[in-house]
């Protein structure tokens, strides 16, 4: 029989040993392993033995050892009929891992085997990748595929944690063979239902993804894979994004959490992939913001959320109680919400409602509960707070609200409320937002129906006239701006008549703050003004503590007591402010004309220059009619008539303003995200209807209520900050505004009542 030629391997990859040295070479790479089950354990241990080796024989042509199969035939020449070939390469991959482990467990004195193995690799490195892809390409499909692509990506993971902190795997990282590799194997990796460290080979290659787009790494890597990416072909950026997605529904699979959950080393590979998910995301959606369609095209918002979701309630039904997991699985969650919800979305309201939709928020709940706030207060604060701020910002949104209605966890808030007294005030904040916003949108949402036309010289307001947009067809007869995008009107007329009084000389402002707006992702649709205007309108007409100077106007009976004529003096004329954002509920104040200019105005003017469009909502709050007293209105071309009574607009086309009608100006804060506040100010139209005082009975026509309707309104954007120091003072009290919630008790009357006014006035 003949005998294999010295220095050559066998079938299986090993060398034939034909010295003293090549024996110890041979035995100390014999302790090494791989598989389809990645045993680490073994793997470790032979990158000890190898690290020995290397201090006690000072084998500095080790690494040449290894390579020898690569040398042995070239990828372009091998074929199937060559696999002895091809298992000593996939022999050889895992030796290599093994060694360049070992040369990473910082034993002094490897530094040398270090630069010698670096430098040997970069020379044969083109080489070696080919080697990588052929065998992928070779063994897809068959019962070797999980261990060549464990095999693969454990080498590619070794290579770049070694000779990272060098700054040498830059070398060979950036270079388009290294980041093609990855991106097939990201394509590639598989889960394996049922056998050891199933997740280990995904979770890996994630985290090598992970770090390659990360520029504080490398900003040369980072750079690289980004061109790379966004340099291949649509059907190639296409499938690795796909694969990125599967991901989130592979880890979430039943069967998978099952069998991982029930091990302790390998419980965690779960969070920690799902926290390189929403790394990995977010570095392609930094890179190119135009991939977010690529991404929701896939469905990644629901099934990232979904993912998230399933993972907790499995892990809970399944008894998990490794305060690490908990740990790990709350970051994740932080880490979707911060890195891809707050940051890459174009539409923060929209992806938060696709997300809660897929319990998102229910999830975080319930993971809060879970952890160990002791062990982990970090992580514990970082979530609560994080759900805190989705409550703040996105609660005053129908479809928020919607979505959180399919999947408001009654259980768990009143497991929050019974028994975790360190979650108290999370509770308050999103169990008040959550009824609040259901009474609004689902009460009274139905009847509410803001007007969002920006002519200040509209004929129409909501619910006088048949032409006006109603709840199911207002988006489709608004009528944008097409160049500044910025402001809405219900008809041509109107907006040529607006475009002659305001709009002309504030449309290149608004334009420039539009694409700015837009560059940043901040900008606000037309359904979420609407739905705050909305918030506005209900709160004035249900709240029982509203100031009585700006609701009654005292202001107007002390000028008409003292025989002053004209219009009141912006000095004393009050401006109420309605702030979502500084308490849990709705806080109050109610400022000055002036005080608002001071505090307020100078902070939020660089939105828009110009200040025609304001100047004249308060010439019109100044000027409106009150009684008996002078009512000419300086802001909307009024005419008087002899009756006392005023017709709105011009040429007699408008409708008759009784003469207890009164305009009043209210502004409205809201959280636009968390370095962001919208300021809405709204002219209000107040108008006495019902039947009169003495008629008796219990709310309906019997009593006299007054209803603030929205006539115009103006959106500008400030700083969180600003508001708490300029408006507040820094001041920590504030005035509620009380409004019901969304109880059962509460919901049939209120809305009974709510409904009879609303009919009232349209009579």
């Amino acid at each position: 029989m003949s005998q294999p030629t010295p220095g050559r391997t066998t079938h299986h990859g090993y060398h034939q040993p034909d010295n003293t040295l090549d024996r110890k070479r041979h035995k100390v790479l014999h302790y090494t392993h791989q598989g389809a089950d990645c045993q680490l354990d073994a793997l470790y241990g032979g990158s000890e033995a190898i690290a020995d080796y290397l201090l006690e024989e000072k084998d500095f042509g080790l690494v040449d050892y290894i390579l020898a199969p690569f040398d042995d035939a070239t990828p372009e020449r091998i074929g199937r009929e060559s696999m002895p070939n091809l298992y000593a390469v996939a022999s050889a991959v895992g030796h290599l891992s093994a060694l360049f482990h070992a040369l990473d467990l910082g034993y002094h004195g490897l530094e040398p085997y270090k630069s010698a193995a670096f430098s040997t690799l970069s020379e044969r490195w083109s080489t070696i990748t080919r080697w990588l892809r052929l065998l992928l390409f070779q063994f897809f499909k068959t019962k070797d595929a999980p261990q060549t692509t464990g095999n693969c990506i454990e080498f590619l993971r070794t290579t770049l944690v070694t000779f990272k902190d060098d700054g040498h795997a830059e070398e060979i990282f950036s270079l388009p063979c290294t980041i093609d590799l990855v991106y097939l194997l990201i394509c590639r990796a598989e889960v394996h239902p049922g056998e050891s460290f199933a997740l280990h080979s995904v979770v890996s290659i994630l985290g090598i993804l992970s770090t390659c787009l990360d520029s504080a790494v490398g900003p040369g890597i980072s750079a690289s894979f980004t061109l790379r990416f966004s340099t291949v072909s649509e059907s190639t950026r296409r499938a690795v994004i796909s694969a990125l997605v599967g991901r989130a529904e592979q880890f979430s699979d039943y069967r998978i959490l099952r069998h991982q959950l029930r091990r302790r080393d390998q419980c965690l590979d779960v969070p920690r992939g799902l926290q390189l998910l929403s790394n990995t995301t977010n570095y392609f959606l930094e890179a190119n913001p135009s991939l977010w369609n690529v991404f929701m095209d896939q469905g990644f918002l629901s099934k990232y959320a979904s993912a998230l979701t399933q993972t907790i309630k499995t892990a809970v039904s399944s008894g998990v109680t490794d305060p690490e997991f908990w740990s790990l699985m709350a970051t994740a969650v932080v880490r979707f919400i911060t890195q891809v919800l707050m940051t890459q979305s174009p539409n923060r309201r929209c992806s938060l409602a696709t997300a809660t939709e897929a319990g998102l928020i229910s999830g975080a709940l319930t993971c809060l509960l879970q952890l160990d706030s002791q062990a982990y207060p970090d992580a514990a604060v970082s979530l609560a707070d994080r759900v805190k701020e989705l409550v703040q910002c996105y609660s005053p949104s129908s479809r928020v609200i919607k979505a959180l209605a399919k999947t408001y966890p009654r259980e768990t808030m009143d497991h929050i409320k019974d028994s975790r007294p360190d979650l108290r005030e999370l509770y308050i904040w999103v169990d008040g937002a959550f009824h609040r916003g259901l009474t609004v949108f689902q009460v009274f949402g139905e009847s509410i129906n803001p007007h969002m036309c920006d002519n200040y010289q509209c004929h129409f307001t909501a619910g006088e006239d048949p032409e006006q947009p109603s709840c199911e067809d207002w988006r489709a007869k608004l009528k944008t701006c097409g160049h500044c995008r910025s402001v809405t009107y219900c008809s041509a007329e109107c907006q040529q008549e607006d475009w002659r009084r305001f709009h002309k000389y504030e449309c290149a402002g608004l334009l420039r703050s539009y694409n700015a707006q837009k560059t940043t992702r901040i900008w606000e649709s037309l359904s979420t003004r609407r739905d705050q205007l909305t918030y506005i309108e209900f709160a004035l007409n249900t709240a029982k503590n509203l100031p009585k100077n700006w609701k009654d106007g005292d202001n107007d009976s002390r000028l008409a007591q003292s025989g002053c004529e004209g219009t009141r003096n912006e000095r004393e004329d009050p401006i109420l402010i309605l702030d979502f954002i500084s308490y849990h509920s709705i806080a109050q104040t109610n400022l000055t004309l002036s005080e608002y200019r001071t505090r307020i105005l100078d902070k939020i003017v660089e939105i828009n220059p110009d200040t025609r469009r304001f100047e004249a909502m308060v010439k019109e709050a100044l000027g409106s009619s009150h009684g008996g007293s002078n009512s000419a209105s300086t802001g909307s071309g009024g005419k008087e008539t002899q009756a006392g009574d005023r017709q709105d607009g011009e040429g007699g086309a408008g409708k008759r303003i009784p003469s207890d009608s009164k305009k009043r100006l209210v502004a409205g804060v809201f959280f636009h995200d968390m370095t962001h506040a919208t300021v809405v100010l709204a002219l209000v139209r107040s108008e006495l209807c019902g039947g009169s005082d003495d008629s008796g009975g219990a709310g309906g026509a019997g009593k006299k209520y007054r209803y603030y309707r929205i006539v115009n309104s103006l959106f500008c954007l400030c700083t969180p900050d600003t508001v708490k120091q300029r408006l507040w003072q820094g001041s920590e009290e504030f005035t509620p505004v009380m409004v019901p919630r969304a109880t059962e008790q509460l919901s049939s009357q209120v809305k009974r009542n709510f409904y009879q006014a609303l009919s009232d006035i349209r009579r």
